[in-house]
């Protein structure tokens, strides 16, 4: 049996656009994967993110409400509040926790400790109108937490 040498480089040429293809498929599957991962911890970022500014959020409002029920006498209503206070405090705790597990950039964990410190401070005030005025704080605190966390998120 002969080969003809044009019959030889064709073959040649088809396994070679073959192997070149499986090559080509196999870098483009892996950047995609690459890429959608990603995606996909980019999300659990700002969902974490997102879940930290909620519980501080709450917080802050349990917080106000917990100073507006102090200046009165012992209650029913006050114990609530403080009890709502001390929950709030909590989740927010726990959703930083999961910001310093799942982001890890130093300087959106300071953002967030020092916002969560700003609204467990609103505790401190004396009276309903030195609590509003730390509320100002906190809420500032809050603003450059979204700013650091939009940085580092990229929205």
């Amino acid at each position: 049996m002969t080969v003809d040498g044009s019959a030889l480089a064709s073959s040649v040429f088809t396994l070679a656009g073959i192997v070149i293809g499986v090559l080509l498929t196999h870098f483009l599957s892996v950047s995609a994967a690459r890429r959608s991962e990603r995606f996909r911890a980019r999300d659990e970022q700002r969902e974490v993110l997102s879940a930290l500014i909620s519980a501080l959020i709450e917080f802050d409002t349990a917080q106000i409400n917990r100073a507006r029920h102090r200046e009165g006498p012992e209650t029913e209503s006050r114990q609530a509040a403080r009890l709502d206070s001390y929950r709030l405090k909590a989740l927010a705790s726990q959703q930083l926790a999961r910001v310093q597990l799942i982001v890890g950039e130093p300087a959106l964990i300071r953002a967030a400790e020092s916002a969560l410190d700003a609204t467990e401070q609103i505790n401190d005030s004396r009276g309903y109108q030195d609590a509003l005025a730390r509320r100002e704080e906190a809420k500032a605190a809050l603003q450059r937490l979204i700013q650091v966390a939009r940085e580092v998120t990229g929205t």
